[in-house]
């Protein structure tokens, strides 16, 4: 799913001038941007977001569309598990998904890619037993919220439960996006690319780079009032490995 890239080094470096001769925050906006009404514009409130942690921005990149707003949910969730971001008790609470987490679809601190990979280690006897902060989680549903039906086509029991969640659990799924890339990287993450879908006029697709190259790909979602929200993304980077160019340059 994460494409692999040799300019990982070429990364660290950059990264290392970066860190040492500039502060990340100060060139990101200190207020909230304005509702987004070009695409391009998603840059700002995505940099906004990881940087100030303002959460109050959210609604603001929250699609309008009731519509499409649990199939995003879904995939924002089982998305950032996959890529090893999971979320702190405290911005579990902050963004008002506690709800989510007593359902088992939630874990603070592990994400289902940690988990899974813990449980491998533990298969292989690499490990004597799961670190405390995996002890209970649930694998069946774990960064995977229900979908409206089952495999058999018949309405699913948990659906129901969630769906209220649903917008909230987005909100919480851009966030995520947002730890996804080191902060050290977002004040030099550019807009590389812009595509509208040639299926439905309503969704852009932005394509977001770091020194030339694609890291994340984000769709999003025209409102009535033709502003835009964020109802899909896709790294094209794993954030892994960002994070290891970004500890490579600090050594």
């Amino acid at each position: 799913m994460f494409l692999k890239h040799a300019w990982l080094p070429a990364i660290a470096a950059v990264s290392l001038v970066i860190g040492c001769n500039n502060k990340p925050a100060d060139r990101i906006p200190t207020t909230a941007p304005t509702a987004i009404k070009e695409p391009q514009e998603v840059l700002k409130h995505l940099q906004y977001v990881a940087i100030r942690k303002d959460f109050k921005d959210l609604s603001v990149l929250t699609p309008v569309e009731p519509s499409i707003i649990y199939g995003s949910a879904w995939w924002f969730t089982k998305h950032s598990g996959e890529a090893g971001i999971s979320l702190t008790q405290k911005e579990i609470d902050d963004l008002g998904i506690r709800d989510l987490q007593s359902m088992g679809y939630l874990q603070p601190d592990v994400s289902r890619k940690e988990y899974q990979d813990a449980m491998d280690k533990l298969s292989a006897k690499q490990i004597p037993t799961l670190p405390d902060a995996m002890q209970g989680a649930n694998p069946d549903c774990l960064d995977l919220l229900p979908l409206e039906k089952l495999p058999n086509g018949k309405p699913n029991a948990l659906y129901d439960g969630v769906k209220p969640h649903a917008r909230a659990a987005l909100a919480a799924g851009i966030y995520r996006i947002t730890k996804g890339i080191p902060a050290e990287m977002w004040p030099d993450i550019t807009v590389m690319e812009i595509k509208k879908d040639p299926g439905n006029a309503k969704v852009q697709g932005v394509y977001l780079g770091y020194q030339g190259t694609q890291v994340l790909q984000v769709g999003l979602y025209q409102n009535p009032d033709n502003t835009y929200g964020i109802s899909y993304f896709l790294f094209k980077v794993s954030p892994k490995k960002l994070q290891s160019a970004v500890k490579k340059a600090q050594q």
